[in-house]
């Protein structure tokens, strides 16, 4: 009995003690600016893209079908005459990437 609280409590205090995973927006935008991804409607808009992706992967989607989706969805915005140009699949790749690391690690069972 004294042998498992003591390893209850060991994993209790190193639980407690490790460092939390938590979004860092900054990163994430200076990622985006590295890649030259841009929204006409600014900052907000690529990080909500960033957590709808991260939605996605933590709901079991795969990088690639996400970086598809991104480009399928900015090719509907530029049909659309939005200014946001279609986004290459280099930079959807970026976009999937970094969301996960950056905004919400740990969402793919992988960080």
């Amino acid at each position: 009995m004294k042998k498992l609280l003591i390893g209850t409590v060991a994993v209790t205090a190193a639980i407690a003690l490790a460092p939390t995973a938590h979004a860092d927006e900054n990163a994430f935008l200076n990622h985006m600016a590295a890649s030259e991804v841009t929204s006409a409607n600014g900052p907000q808009d690529l990080l909500n893209s960033g957590y709808i992706v991260c939605d996605d992967i933590r709901n079991g989607a795969s990088y690639i079908h996400e970086t598809e989706k991104l480009i399928a969805v900015s090719a509907v915005g530029a049909e659309r005459g939005r200014e946001t140009p279609t986004l290459t699949p280099d930079q959807a790749a970026d976009i999937a990437r970094y969301a996960v690391d950056d905004l919400c690690p740990g969402a793919d069972g992988l960080s």
